[in-house]
């Protein structure tokens, strides 16, 4: 019996910036690899943009519509996001997390950024 055909490493790869984010929005390669905290807010403000602008073609049943395109965008936007938050948080040896940024900017680019007033359990 033949064994099953094992997906590609490509496959499980997910997203890789320097690899996908060309081919989803028009970038210089010097804004790729930028790694500062404007930079990246940048980047965030671009993919919604362009998130969006696939969404509206969706909804308006648009000829050029891609399906595929607005997964990918999809993806990385919350890649992005992801490592977005990473890089604002800092944690202490006593294991308590703090963010570096204000958080209504965060709750404005990711919204999976924790919110300022959580409601109280009592």
């Amino acid at each position: 019996m033949p064994l099953p055909k094992q997906p590609s490493p490509a496959a499980d790869a997910g997203y890789v910036r320097a690899r996908d984010l060309p081919k989803l929005v028009p970038l210089w390669p010097r804004e790729i690899a930028a790694m500062s905290r404007a930079d990246h807010a940048r980047l965030l403000a671009r993919l919604r943009r362009a998130l969006r602008a696939e969404r509206q073609k969706g909804i308006g049943g648009h000829w050029s519509y891609d399906l595929a395109r607005h997964a990918q965008l999809l993806r990385a936007y919350r890649a992005e996001c992801e490592a977005y938050l990473q890089a604002d948080m800092t944690t202490f040896p006593s294991g308590h997390v703090a963010m570096t940024h204000v958080h209504g900017a965060l709750t404005k680019f990711c919204p999976r950024a924790p919110k300022r007033h959580a409601a109280r359990e009592d």
